[in-house]
């Protein structure tokens, strides 16, 4: 399959067909890594560290002051607060 390089605001786009995008698991939006080895350009698809919702929360938690827990038990009981958020 051929596709053109597209420019737009001096940015080199290309379209990737919604078959080979469901093939591969990807979707808008979904993160790639780029290389290359020379010869090919080499999208990889990478799995997000985080969904949108855990990025919320560790913004939220972000602002938070710290809190310092003297056990371990205290550490995991916090923690399972925090996903209860």
């Amino acid at each position: 399959m051929t596709v053109k390089i597209l420019e737009k605001n001096n940015l080199k786009m290309i379209t990737i067909p919604e078959n080979i995008l469901k093939h591969v698991g990807l979707s808008s939006g979904g993160l790639v890594e780029v290389t290359d080895d020379g010869y090919h350009i080499i999208l990889t698809p990478i799995d997000e560290e985080f969904t949108e919702s855990e990025w919320k929360k560790l913004g939220m938690l972000k602002k938070e002051k710290g809190k310092v827990f003297q056990n371990k038990k205290s550490f995991i009981k916090g923690l399972k607060g925090l996903m209860k958020k």
